[in-house]
């Protein structure tokens, strides 16, 4: 595992760039190893999931602030982003030699500390409790959480008991989403994730699995 006080080319998914501004927040790269991670081989869509998880459990349990998640890594209090997970691999030959999981949570950020562009869309654990928050705390709270959701996807229905918690926690199931992937748009009802992660959505009667795309609730 890897902290970073601040990151000077700190990104999310799709390029995009991760406001980093020193000393606020959490920042955060763990090395993942196939013979290490139940489900990073062969499933590897789980793994930002049960990072999601993971994260989404540790603010709970630390702050007391209730969050959920948006297909398929971001923490969300409200409508407004708390946090994000980026998944990446990397491969010897044919093999997956490991993925780096990538995690940022904004924790002690003002309102100010945001980019423009931001205003209004991304939020941190000061602005929704109203007080500052302990990183060092908050870290620990994260990384017990991450050990117990690996130790549990090593376990005999373990992804199974995983996935059923994720979709208790993800508020974009039951919504109308408009996903946008390798540069098209497509609108339907989020109605379930697949047994390897994959966002399942409903589309002129038909059920569409999308693996990876930006998504959007729409209402």
């Amino acid at each position: 595992m890897v902290l970073a006080d601040s990151q000077t080319g700190g990104k999310g998914r799709l390029g995009r760039k991760w406001a980093s501004p020193p000393g606020l927040n959490i920042y955060m790269s763990v090395i993942l190893r196939p013979d290490e991670t139940p489900g990073l081989a062969s499933s590897p869509g789980l793994v930002p999931l049960w990072a999601g998880l993971a994260a989404h459990s540790a603010i709970m349990e630390f702050s007391g602030l209730e969050t959920s998640l948006k297909w398929p890594n971001d923490i969300m209090a409200g409508e407004r982003k708390l946090g994000g997970i980026l998944l990446e691999a990397r491969s010897q030959g044919s093999d997956m030699s490991h993925a780096v999981l990538g995690m940022g949570i904004n924790v002690n950020s003002a309102e100010s500390d945001f980019p423009p562009e931001l205003e209004g869309t991304a939020t941190s654990l000061m602005i929704e409790t109203g007080r500052p928050q302990e990183i060092e705390g908050m870290i620990r709270a994260l990384t017990l959480w991450l050990g117990r959701m690996l130790a549990m996807m090593g376990e005999p229905g373990g992804p199974e008991t995983m996935l059923r918690q994720y979709r208790a926690s993800c508020s974009t199931l039951g919504r109308e989403v408009r996903a946008r992937m390798n540069g098209k748009e497509t609108t339907g009802m989020a109605i379930d994730i697949d047994e390897t992660g994959r966002l399942l959505l409903l589309l002129d009667e038909k059920t569409i699995p999308i693996s990876s795309a930006d998504i959007v609730h729409l209402r």
